[in-house]
């Protein structure tokens, strides 16, 4: 993955949490997990990049959803413990890096 691929990335997932987390939550009430189809719905609705969903599925969606709900015809699929971590790696340095800074 290249640099312009790593900031991409990076900004989709702080949009998964700063605007689909709010969506999910209105959507369907405050929830542990939601299931793969809701987080695709609105991620769709939103008009969010589907490139990195995977993030977006490992951080609002239990294991099984997730493995459920992701492609896998054929190719190779970060698994969950993964796409999770470096989600909430992503989410946390962020607001490390967000606070004092007026973002």
């Amino acid at each position: 993955m290249d640099i312009e691929d790593k900031v991409k990335r990076k900004d989709a997932i702080r949009k998964y949490i700063g605007v689909l987390g709010p969506e999910l939550r209105k959507r369907h009430d405050k929830k542990k997990y939601y299931s793969g189809s809701e987080v695709k719905q609105a991620l769709a609705a939103l008009n969010l990049p589907d490139k990195f969903m995977l993030f977006a599925l490992a951080l609002y969606c239990s294991k099984d959803e997730y493995e459920k709900a992701t492609p896998q015809p054929g190719g190779k699929v970060m698994n969950y413990a993964e796409a999770k971590t470096i989600a909430l790696n992503i989410a946390l340095a962020g607001s490390a890096l967000g606070a004092g800074e007026g973002e």
